[in-house]
């Protein structure tokens, strides 16, 4: 019993990568202040974030050229068209103040693409890709709809990295709880559900042996 319970836990560690992101929720003290990401473009970081009447803009420095990719989601919602939200990327001017407009990014409303994040257990709707070479510099990338309402997951960098998969599980309680859902949602997480396989069939195992081990004895 003990080397499954070994191989198991040797399982779960090379699933789990060293580098893991978690999902930050914005947080503006007053309209349209910049919300300074923590790290530069090189490591994938997710923002939760709710327009409340107001833009919310995001602020990063880069001291070396590098690629910026930039991918919204928001929650699928059957029967509800989806938020009509956008992305623009600008950097400052080092000379005379102003701005200039790097990239810009306004999906229709067919353009949204519908995904089921099984790990996560939420299904949503998401945006193509901004993505833009850019110099050293700092940069604002802005995000917004008509209206200024709704909620949206932002992430920067590769959309595709993973936390890991307990860092996932971690994940998906943040998310799930962000866009409204009960605690319970999380057993419709595939990693949560996976857990509770994996322990059914080492429990299975555990009785069975038990019981060999029993009729053994008892012979």
């Amino acid at each position: 019993m003990k080397y499954i319970l070994i191989a198991l836990v040797l399982l779960l560690t090379e699933m789990t990568p060293v580098l893991a992101f978690t999902p930050v929720i914005t947080e503006v003290e007053k309209q349209y202040d910049v919300v300074e990401l923590p790290d530069s473009l090189t490591e994938t970081q997710v923002q939760l974030g709710v327009l409340n009447n107001s833009p919310i803009m995001y602020g990063v420095k880069t001291e070396a050229s590098s690629t910026l990719q930039v991918t919204l989601r928001q929650q699928f919602i059957a029967g509800q068209d989806p938020l009509n939200l956008a992305l623009i990327a600008i950097r400052e001017n080092d000379r005379n103040g102003g701005v200039t407009e790097v990239a810009r990014l306004r999906p229709g409303s067919a353009d949204w693409e519908r995904v089921k994040d099984k790990p996560l257990g939420m299904t949503f709707l998401k945006s193509d890709t901004l993505t833009a070479d850019i110099g050293p510099g700092s940069y604002r990338i802005e995000v917004s709809s008509p209206s200024n309402s709704g909620r949206y997951m932002v992430t920067f960098g590769d959309d595709k990295e993973t936390a890991g998969f307990f860092g996932t599980i971690k994940n998906a309680v943040i998310i799930q709880n962000f866009f409204g859902y009960s605690f319970l949602r999380i057993f419709t997480s595939s990693h949560v559900y996976y857990l509770l396989g994996i322990a059914l069939v080492l429990f299975g195992i555990h009785r069975t042996w038990k019981l060999r081990k029993a009729i053994v004895y008892d012979s």
